[in-house]
């Protein structure tokens, strides 16, 4: 089996290598979300084994769930793919805290429920305003 790990931030590298490969990601980096590969959520995974029959052979697998990309987009309709960079950066990630966009998020409209934390109404309001937006015109109203 092969594997491939990195100390340092290697994003796009191990992306190219898994599309590659054609072979998922298992991180806890939320930035492979908006990379395009099957990406394994570490959090998300269920070490225990099962057997089951696959093509006639009895054999031991770990279940998990792989999350992509398309699906994803294709969930909110309209949402561009070239969106999710500026998604990502907007909800907070390595490089840009997310309380930098305070005054830009007082000015979306987000759902009003009790029952969707802040973050949650913060993702909700900035998915249907990005589905709105050209990625030209949300740069520069951002």
């Amino acid at each position: 089996m092969s594997f491939a790990q990195c100390d340092f931030e290697a994003d796009e590298e191990l992306a190219a290598l898994a599309r590659e490969l054609r072979c998922p990601i298992l991180s806890l980096d939320s930035d492979f979300y908006v990379l395009d590969v099957m990406y394994l959520p570490f959090d998300c995974f269920n070490r225990a084994t099962t057997s089951g029959k696959i093509d006639g052979e009895t054999k031991s697998f770990i279940c998990c769930d792989i999350y992509f990309l398309q699906k994803f987009i294709n969930s909110f309709g309209g949402l561009q793919l070239e969106m999710l960079p500026l998604m990502a950066t907007l909800l907070g990630n390595d490089y840009v805290k997310r309380k930098w966009f305070d005054p830009f998020f007082a000015q979306i409209k987000k759902p009003r429920s009790k029952k969707l934390s802040e973050q949650q109404r913060r993702i909700g309001g900035l998915l249907e305003w990005l589905r709105k937006e050209t990625l030209e015109s949300a740069k520069s109203k951002v």
